[in-house]
């Protein structure tokens, strides 16, 4: 699925990369070469791909058990990766670009019928949207704001501005 083009014996000899160095420059550097530039992001699809089909396994099962009207289903991650983009690597130290910072929030929510929102969130919305669902009341003080009411078409969004950083960095 992915191209298999081997690794040069000198580039095996400097190791397989299974992870990109978090580095700016990468390529241009020549701290990895165009081909173990190519294994990375070849590697990187794989994973993506693995994680496609046992998620897939997983919504196969919730239809066969009948269970999309009393489960939500909640898919996000905390951050990107670069892949060369920019000319960087991993999560160099520079400021946060979209291919890092503007992640993925897919919602199945119960009863509710499959849209698409443009409404600015963030991953701290998701613990408050939780305790909203369970009716919890969290015992600490949070910034999340509850997604519930964007879910349910009960308002168009949810906050006018978020943050985004990196712990012990820059925020933007």
């Amino acid at each position: 699925m992915y191209d298999d083009t081997p690794l040069s014996p000198e580039e095996l000899a400097t190791g397989r990369l299974v992870w990109p160095p978090y580095i700016v420059g990468g390529t241009s550097t020549g701290t990895i070469t165009e081909a173990q530039a190519r294994q990375i992001r070849n590697n990187y699809g794989a994973n993506l791909s693995m994680i496609d089909h046992w998620f897939g396994t997983l919504l196969d099962e919730l239809d066969a058990q009948g269970l999309w009207d009393s489960t939500a289903v909640i898919v996000c991650t905390d951050h990107g990766h670069y892949l060369g983009e920019r000319g960087f690597w991993g999560k160099p130290q520079v400021p946060v670009h979209p291919e890092l910072g503007h992640i993925p929030l897919l919602i199945s929510w119960p009863g509710v019928t499959p849209t698409t929102s443009h409404a600015l969130t963030t991953t701290v919305d998701l613990h408050a949207t939780l305790c909203d669902a369970f009716g919890v009341t969290a015992e600490h003080r949070t910034h999340g704001q509850s997604l519930v009411p964007l879910l349910e078409g009960r308002v168009q969004r949810v906050r006018d501005w978020a943050l985004c950083g990196v712990w012990g960095r820059e925020v933007h």
